[in-house]
């Protein structure tokens, strides 16, 4: 499991892409999470605190239900960003291949998350 887990990781480049910018996020005080809709679920690669350590944040989450998610708002609705109490996101990549949110986020920080999102979506070509 390990193994597989590891490989999937790295052959996606996808957290290998989003980690400076989750990183910066994470510096800056904000919660960040990064996930992706797998069978019908949000599934988190990152989704962080930012008082712990950034590498505690690694894969540290339980999956959600799309509706309950951002991430999974944004990416279901294709918006241009999406809102769950707490919880602000805006997809990667065009087309979507995944949602990076902010955790107590709100609109104002759209700018901000488009901006990140980019870079990462830049880094994956």
């Amino acid at each position: 499991i390990h193994g597989l887990a590891a490989g999937a990781l790295r052959s996606s480049g996808l957290l290998q892409a989003a980690l400076p910018e989750i990183r910066a996020l994470h510096d800056a005080g904000f919660g960040v999470a990064l996930g992706l809709l797998w069978l019908g679920r949000v599934v988190y690669l990152y989704h962080g605190n930012p008082q712990r350590p950034l590498e505690e944040n690694l894969a540290a989450h339980v999956s959600w239900d799309p509706q309950d998610s951002s991430i999974g708002q944004v990416l279901t609705t294709r918006a241009p960003f999406a809102t769950v109490p707490g919880s602000i996101a805006v997809t990667v990549g065009d087309p979507p291949i995944a949602g990076l949110a902010l955790m107590g986020g709100s609109p104002a920080d759209v700018p901000l998350l488009t901006a990140a999102a980019g870079r990462i979506a830049a880094r994956l070509r």
